[in-house]
């Protein structure tokens, strides 16, 4: 092994291993004993505010809402800010009181993912152009895009190993880069080449990683493991690239974060592995009200799966939405001329049109009408209509096919 390669393996390592006991350190700091213990949070004699005050109210990271806790309990959330007397203004309009429950869940307002404005350059040339999006809480979000579009760029900026050159991000409401303890210990990482350490048997993986985070869910990491048929005592660089992912799969997921990120999932594996994976784990995270966020090149892939989708090519978002609207905007027309046709018939309204002789299909945005006036003017029929694809919608507004492995 050379000096290159054992730095690459060992330094996101020694990274990994420093954020984690930084996070572990701060939680152990900041949280009250009866969350470190998982009881819930009761009313303490000794309130956060000076002279051990209770707070006038509690707020959220990001989100304007102040909450005011019922009287004698305290918020259980370690994402609440406390606003003392003489710190919080006047008398804030459409104050809610609420139990301590609701308050316990409050993070829900917090998209897991906002992105705005977000620009990078790499010397002259643009990676990401003025970026936008927000993640929603609790579902599959697919990032669809081809070779060098931005995606990895973009995920770079979510684990906080970019810092934002214009524009903001925030990850579970905190900067991954100011915050990474907060944002990071939120976010479970799945890497296209599957960065976990070779020399380490599976059972190593998960003791190792478990180190990193206190909300560690040992039962859940041996259940999946079986579930994976991942035999403990198997050194990871005897596993299989389907194997080796499940491993990281569930180094990721055992901690039972709010965001998963995952980078060109089923890049390298077999069927009955990217069925594992995608279509029984990602559904499986999402159904318990947890967020995925996940890039890829394959078109069925992001739109079996995916409820949202944002489309990015060269550096800009060119769509993003939920996956059903951002294709309900174009459709498909079989068509059939009287005579055959030399070249691409050009019709009013159509976007693209593909086929030769008389057989032509017709891709469309909603202007059906357009299409079809069009069409009985130039003497063909309409055989039949149907809704786009996601790889048809990509074509519109990428203007080609995808092609490539993606980044």
């Amino acid at each position: 092994m050379t000096v290159g390669s054992t730095l690459r393996t060992v330094v996101p390592v020694l990274v990994a291993l420093a954020i984690g006991v930084w996070a572990g350190q701060r939680f152990l700091q900041h949280a009250p004993t009866e969350q470190r213990s998982g009881a819930p949070a009761l009313a303490r004699d000794d309130g956060p505010c000076p002279g051990g005050a209770a707070p006038r109210y509690w707020k959220a990271p990001m989100d304007p809402a102040f909450i005011r806790p019922e009287p004698g309990k305290s918020p259980m959330s370690m994402d609440l800010v406390p606003v003392c007397s003489g710190n919080g203004g006047s008398e804030e309009t459409g104050v809610v009181q609420v139990d301590s429950a609701t308050v316990q869940t409050i993070g829900v307002r917090t998209a897991p993912v906002e992105v705005r404005d977000l620009t990078r350059r790499f010397g002259a040339k643009v990676a990401l152009n003025s970026v936008s999006l927000s993640v929603p809480k609790g579902c599959v979000f697919g990032l669809l895009g081809e070779n060098g579009a931005g995606k990895t760029t973009l995920i770079k900026h979510l684990l906080g190993l970019l810092k934002p050159q214009s524009g903001s991000v925030a990850v579970c409401g905190f900067n991954p880069v100011k915050d990474p303890e907060k944002a990071l210990g939120r976010l479970g990482y799945l890497s296209e080449n599957r960065d976990i350490p070779k020399w380490m048997s599976v059972d190593e993986l998960m003791r190792y990683t478990q180190g990193l985070y206190p909300n560690w869910d040992e039962a859940f990491a041996r259940e999946l493991c079986e579930r994976f048929e991942l035999n403990p005592a198997q050194k990871i660089r005897t596993l299989s690239k389907g194997e080796t992912a499940k491993a990281a799969l569930v180094a990721a997921l055992a901690h039972r974060p709010e965001l998963l990120v995952l980078d060109e999932p089923s890049s390298g594996l077999d069927v009955v592995a990217r069925r594992d994976i995608l279509d029984t784990m990602m559904r499986t995270v999402a159904d318990e009200g947890r967020t995925i966020l996940f890039s890829s090149h394959l078109m069925d892939e992001v739109e079996s799966v995916s409820d949202n989708v944002a489309i990015i090519h060269k550096g800009n978002l060119l769509s993003c939405g939920p996956r059903e609207e951002v294709k309900s905007g174009y459709h498909r027309v079989n068509t059939k001329f009287s005579e055959p046709q030399k070249t691409a018939p050009q019709i009013e309204g159509a976007l693209r049109c593909d086929g030769a002789g008389t057989d032509w299909v017709v891709l469309c945005d909603g202007n059906l009408e357009k299409v079809r006036s069009s069409l009985a003017a130039m003497n063909a029929s309409i055989v039949d209509e149907s809704p786009a694809s996601l790889e048809d919608v990509f074509i519109a507004v990428v203007g080609s096919p995808i092609s490539g492995d993606s980044k």
